[in-house]
């Protein structure tokens, strides 16, 4: 195996482990819905391919379902993959190599997404500048050829999991996401952002459902910073 190759063969072994599984069994859930919804396999295993994210899946899947222009259903996913910026910004530094094209950069942000962003984090760090890109794309492309798969058998078992089974495995990412969150805080201000929103998350949910995320992060982003700024200059 050349050495260019390397990064990315190294990047398609770390995705084979616990967060190639949780993506899968969510998106056999998602398969399932979809089958439900009346949509045709290679419909299914599209959505998964092009928008490449449970949340803004589900979302095209209401709209269609709801009857929706195209138009509707486009914007409608466009606004949930709003909350995927921050992660591509934050990771675009941490990613880019010496001589990284612009076009390169792109296809990269495509597959930013809950599970990409933690596992790139927790991994780039400790590879060579110039191995990231490949090492990146070669964990994306194990991961979404996966999860086209799982959504291909969820949609051919269909009929055969209950309901509840199929809805709770479409949950599974958002308790994975959380759970490594978690595990890769590393800085004081990382850990207390992590603590605001498991105390802010319900109380918002009651106070502003409509809001309940964005003032979440907004509030418990700025009250973890300004406190792990004070920690800092105390310490």
């Amino acid at each position: 195996m050349t050495s260019h190759n390397a990064p990315l063969a190294a990047g398609i072994r770390v995705a084979f482990g616990p967060p190639m599984l949780v993506l899968m069994a969510s998106f056999v859930g998602f398969g399932g819905l979809a089958h439900d919804a009346g949509w045709p396999l290679p419909a299914a295993v599209l959505a998964t391919l092009l928008v490449w994210a449970m949340p803004g899946q589900v979302v095209l899947l209401g709209a269609v379902a709801a009857g929706s222009s195209p138009l509707a259903a486009l914007l409608a996913v466009s606004l949930s993959a709003v909350r995927l910026m921050p992660m591509v910004v934050s990771l675009m530094p941490v990613l880019r190599a010496p001589r990284m094209g612009v076009g390169t950069q792109f296809w990269c942000a495509h597959f930013v997404a809950q599970t990409v962003w933690v596992e790139s984090f927790r991994h780039l760090p400790d590879i060579p500048r110039a191995e990231r890109p490949g090492f990146y794309l070669g964990m994306s492309y194990a991961l979404i050829v996966a999860s086209a798969a799982a959504t291909a058998l969820g949609h051919v078992v269909a009929g055969r999991l209950a309901e509840p089974l199929v809805i709770g495995l479409v949950f599974l990412p958002p308790v994975f996401f959380l759970l490594s969150l978690e595990r890769t805080a590393r800085s004081v201000v990382d850990k207390l952002a992590f603590a605001a929103g498991l105390v802010l998350g319900p109380a918002m949910a009651v106070a502003a459902p409509d809001f309940d995320l964005m003032l979440t992060g907004a509030i418990g982003g700025a009250v973890a910073f300004a406190a792990g700024l004070a920690w800092e200059r105390r310490a």
